[in-house]
């Protein structure tokens, strides 16, 4: 979060001699931290617990963001935006954005045949502590599915620090 830090300097008079300290006020300013992440390949079979790693980085200032685990590790406390979507063929999936263990929004994938599509997604805004976790994972379906590629980035998952 942004901070504010007390300097003091020193005035000299015209003659050089010290008149007094005068205290200012500093804004930190925060980092620039934002991550977009997409999937390059179909996932089958997700159980309940299975991380989704979205693979390939677009954007990942802070490098927070790990594409072998797909975990975002918070590195500067504040307030943040995340978002991810899913899209599906075939398949129902429940998925949900994790913050330390914790479930905070959810979506459902579920379409209506093998022959249908669907896509879902879901925005929050939190505050975070550096350090923190935050993922996307299937909660709910034993054998569920989502469904991207290099071509059709249909599954991402991004977040940026708001202040």
């Amino acid at each position: 979060m942004a901070s504010e830090r007390i300097t003091k300097t020193t005035r000299l008079s015209k003659r050089g001699n010290e008149r007094g300290i005068v205290k200012s006020r500093q804004r930190r300013v925060p980092e620039i931290v934002s991550f977009t992440a997409y999937l390059s390949q179909r996932i089958d079979h997700m159980g309940v617990g299975h991380h989704v790693v979205f693979d390939k980085i677009l954007t990942n200032d802070g490098a927070g963001y790990n594409s072998n685990t797909g975990i975002f590790t918070v590195p500067d406390t504040g307030l943040y935006l995340f978002t991810y979507s899913v899209n599906d063929h075939f398949d129902r999936s429940m998925l949900q954005l994790v913050v330390d263990g914790s479930n905070l929004v959810d979506i459902i994938v579920d379409p209506d045949s093998s022959t249908e599509e669907a896509m879902s997604g879901n925005t929050a805004i939190i505050h975070v502590s550096q350090g923190q976790s935050v993922w996307i994972q299937e909660y709910h379906i034993h054998d569920g599915s989502i469904w991207s590629d290099n071509t059709g980035r249909y599954c991402k998952f991004s977040g940026g620090l708001l202040y």
